[in-house]
């Protein structure tokens, strides 16, 4: 929609090309998903830290699976494998 044709706030067909002029996108989502998204990333992150320090246990999974480099090292099997390293 960003176009000198767009209609703001309306969604019409020009030059047989549909053009969506909505505004506030991002206000169109539930109010639920924005929660459940920040909660699920609250959690995520939260796993990072006991006691009140980061700490990353490569043993769990979901940390291990979610590093990329450690200590200037390249870690992650995809990356590695999209690098043909592995």
């Amino acid at each position: 929609g960003n176009c000198e044709i767009t209609d703001p706030g309306g969604v019409t067909e020009k030059f047989g090309v549909s053009i969506d002029g909505t505004k506030n996108i991002p206000g169109m989502l539930p109010t639920s998903s924005t929660w459940m998204f920040a909660h699920n990333i609250y959690n995520y992150l939260a796993s990072f830290v006991e006691g009140g320090e980061v700490k990353l246990n490569r043993e769990d999974e979901i940390i291990a699976s979610s590093l990329v480099t450690i200590d200037g090292k390249l870690v992650h099997a995809g990356a590695l494998e999209a690098m043909n390293m592995k």
